[in-house]
């Protein structure tokens, strides 16, 4: 708001966006969470994983561990989490959203069923660039991919 009202910072813009991105990234952190109803835990249970977006398990001594899957008791059953041990600038929480989900279906049969990876609709052109006109586009709203096979995602535009 002090630049917008023309008062001076003493520091220009591109050093200002500089100090408060690389704070940002230094303590960049996500997480991704899920309830099911199918498994009801009592108590809660961490395992620490390796692997990558693909697929995850369960981590041995010497792995290197990329976070923890936890399930841990829900007034609805059970949440299962996956906290990253790194959270790295750039990187999309959602594949590793699916690898979690897949790996607590396998380990405790919580049946979130097969899921794919929403598209990363940060990447795309907006939608005025794939419409060319408003008649193409009937209509405008909002998605938040989840629950119908895709994990992780949220899109303004033309649907």
């Amino acid at each position: 708001m002090a630049a917008v009202r023309g008062i001076e910072l003493g520091v220009s813009v591109a050093d200002f966006e500089r100090v408060l991105l690389d704070a940002a990234d230094g303590s960049r952190s996500g997480a991704a969470q899920a309830v099911t109803g199918v498994v009801d835990s009592t108590s809660t249970e961490t395992v620490d994983v390796t692997g990558g977006p693909e697929a995850l398990t369960e981590a041995s001594t010497g792995d290197d561990v990329v976070g923890t899957v936890e399930l841990d008791p829900a007034n609805t059953g059970s949440l299962v989490r996956f906290r990253p041990t790194v959270m790295e600038p750039g990187t999309r929480p959602a594949s590793h959203a699916v690898a979690t989900l897949r790996f607590a279906d396998e380990r405790w049969g919580t049946g979130f069923g097969p899921l794919e990876i929403a598209p990363d609709v940060r990447h795309q052109p907006p939608p005025s660039s794939r419409h060319a006109n408003s008649m193409d586009c009937p209509r405008q709203r909002r998605l938040r991919a989840g629950g119908q096979g895709h994990v992780g995602a949220e899109a303004a535009g033309c649907f």
